[in-house]
């Protein structure tokens, strides 16, 4: 679940931010979620609550599973997330029938898989159809991470 841009925008209305509109739409940037831009409804709330544009996600839940998957991770694995940090965009395939028990048969897949899961990236253009969808992973936000 998520607020649509329309359903951001009424709520800075409401709470009399819509003047920062433009800058928290750059900074919370959507996920994108079969074509539409939906945000994160946890940093809006937390947004409107402190009035202030920072990152709220960042120490929302545990990090141990992908902690792990990354220290576990491959050079390439590490620079394609540093080039993701540095705003730029990645390929992968995604599993999305990936179970727990089979994290570690793909892992550089399970990793953007796990990323693109639990919004940490979100697609920017895919390729192919059925099991074969190469995807163009980015950031969603300014939230690095």
């Amino acid at each position: 679940m998520g607020l649509t841009r329309e359903e951001v925008h009424e709520t800075l209305k409401y709470y009399g931010m819509e003047y920062e509109e433009k800058r928290i739409i750059e900074w919370y940037n959507g996920f994108n979620f079969g074509g539409i831009e939906i945000y994160n409804p946890y940093s809006i709330i937390n947004l409107v609550d402190e009035k202030e544009i920072k990152n709220y996600w960042i120490n929302s839940s545990g990090n141990t599973l992908i902690k792990e998957l990354i220290r576990k991770g491959t050079a390439e694995i590490k620079t394609k997330i540093y080039e993701l940090i540095n705003g730029g965009t990645i390929e992968s395939t995604i599993n999305e029938n990936l179970v727990y028990g089979d994290l570690n048969d793909n892992l550089e897949e399970s990793i953007w898989t796990l990323f693109l899961f639990t919004g940490y990236l979100t697609w920017k253009d895919k390729k192919g159809e059925g099991n074969s969808v190469e995807y163009k992973l980015k950031t969603p936000d300014r939230r690095k991470l």
